[in-house]
């Protein structure tokens, strides 16, 4: 099962900020999937039009690459991601 989103509800998750996401993580609220899911969701709430290398994202999040492709695997398999070439990726918005 995979939820979809509208570029409207994708907007809301700028309310959220990615500092918070982040001490979320550090404080055991919040999974590495999830972290990386609101990356990419408060990311492209401020430009859909990004794109973001493994690295930049595990510098910016703290988080291993192992963590961030253990959460690329199941973003993946919801439907989430999509590869824009073999190093960079974006959250794929679908309309509704």
């Amino acid at each position: 099962m995979s939820i979809e989103y509208t570029q409207t509800e994708y907007r809301r998750f700028a309310g959220t900020s990615l500092a918070q996401a982040i001490l979320d993580y550090e404080n055991g609220y919040l999974t590495s999937c999830g972290l990386v899911a609101y990356f990419f969701r408060i990311k492209l709430a401020e430009d859909e039009t990004q794109s973001f290398s493994q690295e930049d994202i595990c510098q910016e999040l703290k988080i291993s690459k192992s963590a961030f492709y253990k959460a690329l695997k199941v973003l993946k398999a919801n439907g989430e991601i999509k590869t824009k070439t073999e190093k960079y990726y974006s959250l794929k918005l679908r309309e509704v």
